[in-house]
């Protein structure tokens, strides 16, 4: 099992694409075989530099998981949150 903790920072005034973002993100599962659970979340820190982060169990390696179609997809409408990015992205191996 692979646990993958993704955050993001978004740039302002993308409220509702952002909202698209996280509802696509939360309806991965049951689309993408080997995601085992998936939780994503708005950041309510204000002293915080990330705006929406994710935690998900997988049986998919990173590499396999970025091939889907699915997340493929997802990945184009994050381009139209221009000067949005990925804050930082980790994989962990566990049993």
């Amino acid at each position: 099992m692979i646990q993958h903790v993704v955050v993001w920072k978004f740039k302002e005034s993308t409220e509702d694409l952002q909202n698209q973002f996280v509802e696509g993100l939360k309806g991965l599962v049951g689309q993408i075989d080997g995601i085992r659970s998936l939780h994503v979340g708005r950041n309510e820190n204000p002293n915080e530099t990330y705006d929406v982060s994710l935690v998900m169990d997988s049986l998919l390696n990173p590499t396999d998981l970025e091939e889907t179609p699915e997340l493929k997809e997802l990945k184009e409408k994050m381009k139209e949150l221009k000067n949005s990015r990925l804050k930082s992205a980790s994989s962990y191996d566990y049993d």
